[in-house]
């Protein structure tokens, strides 16, 4: 860290920060960021999936994450079945953690603080 001054501090290192940080990098590239998270990793032990229409303008934030993909799906129940044709996609723990670290660390005039707290 070559910085104590940052323009964003995000404490608590789940999805919803990542995906901030990672937005900011993209449109802020100047910006500097410190995320804190008090355990050892970043973004829990999740899967979260999306429907493309839902997030319409995040796709160059989201396509990095993005690990499954289907074209479409059939939603089932007793006496209905329905097919979707719309997107729909999924994002792994372990793929959030990978491409946030890995942009932390392409900015050393940003921070990744894990094991630590904010007060």
């Amino acid at each position: 860290m070559s910085s104590d001054h940052f323009d964003y501090v995000l404490v608590g290192g789940r999805l919803q920060n990542c995906l901030v940080a990672l937005a900011l990098f993209a449109r802020q590239p100047e910006a500097r960021v410190a995320l804190v998270e008090k355990s050892d990793a970043l973004a829990g032990n999740h899967t979260w999936c999306f429907h493309a229409d839902d997030v319409r303008g995040a796709g160059d934030i989201l396509e990095p994450l993005t690990e499954y993909r289907w074209d479409g799906y059939e939603v089932r129940f007793p006496r209905l079945r329905r097919s979707l044709e719309s997107p729909y996609a999924g994002v792994s723990s372990e793929r959030v953690r990978d491409v946030v670290t890995e942009a932390f660390a392409n900015r050393p005039e940003s921070c990744l603080l894990l094991r630590s707290e904010a007060r």
